[in-house]
């Protein structure tokens, strides 16, 4: 029986341009289209062992999860990072200089591929942060359950 071809549903892409200096000084860069889908989620699971639905792994932004971020969030647009060589090649490109620009970006593609309340509470968190007054990140696994109202 031959497998019938089905068109990927993809979820919003959020554009980001990786800048690393080189060893002349000059500037390298590569345009990455960020997807975070179930896909990328489940990839985080694997690969940091936190939920991929529930957004805390911003709050615990080691080099090691921000990279697994990146590598998972270009999988469905990229296919020359698939592998575990395109995470040691997207590291290789991160830097302490590149990684806030990076972070900004696994944030925002993150929220965007959120429900609409979901996206608030977190852009409503990041606010509280930035302004030196954090609150908890909610579980947009659990906020989006149905509650008795909404059903």
């Amino acid at each position: 029986m031959s497998r019938t071809t089905v068109s990927r549903g993809i979820t919003p892409n959020y554009p980001f341009t990786l800048l690393t200096e080189t060893t002349e000084g000059g500037t390298r860069s590569v345009g990455l289209n960020l997807n975070y889908d179930f896909n990328a989620s489940v990839l985080v699971e694997e690969s940091t062992g936190y939920n991929g639905l529930g957004g805390k792994i911003f709050a615990n932004l080691t080099a090691k999860n921000l990279s697994v971020l990146l590598w998972a969030m270009v999988q469905a647009n990229h296919p020359e990072f698939r592998d575990r060589e395109g995470l040691v090649e997207l590291r290789s490109r991160m830097t302490h200089k590149n990684s806030k620009a990076v972070s900004e970006a696994v944030q925002e593609c993150y929220i965007r591929n959120q429900s609409d309340e979901v996206a608030k509470i977190l852009r409503d968190a990041i606010a509280a942060v930035e302004a030196g007054t954090p609150a908890p990140l909610p579980n947009p696994a659990t906020e989006a359950q149905p509650t008795p109202e909404k059903q």
